[in-house]
């Protein structure tokens, strides 16, 4: 189950406990591909930001971020920082995270 929580009003911030990430890691503020594992995250705040407020050259990657395990409902997606080492293999490689882990 997943709690979302209002942080601030102003800076359009939710806070997120309970979401899992697949096939990935979260090191070092970024993604980091893993060997396929599923990783529960500690409690994660996500703010929406206007894209013209976002670094063109940073390497960010747009995730579904799923209902459940299924993957059969989108809630939202999120860009997020990744290891360059990783490139495309994070979309071939259906990293995604998840709700209800």
């Amino acid at each position: 189950m997943v709690c979302i929580r209002t942080i601030c009003a102003e800076n359009l911030s939710q806070l997120f406990i309970g979401l899992v990430l697949e096939g990935a890691s979260w090191v070092d503020d970024q993604l980091v591909l893993n060997q396929g594992e599923s990783v529960r995250l500690n409690p994660s705040q996500v703010r929406w930001v206007q894209m013209d407020d976002v670094d063109p050259h940073a390497n960010f990657v747009n995730l579904p971020v799923y209902l459940n395990n299924d993957r059969s409902d989108v809630l939202f997606t999120v860009d997020l920082p990744f290891d360059e080492g990783a490139g495309s293999l994070v979309s071939t490689r259906a990293v995604c995270l998840t709700a209800s882990g």
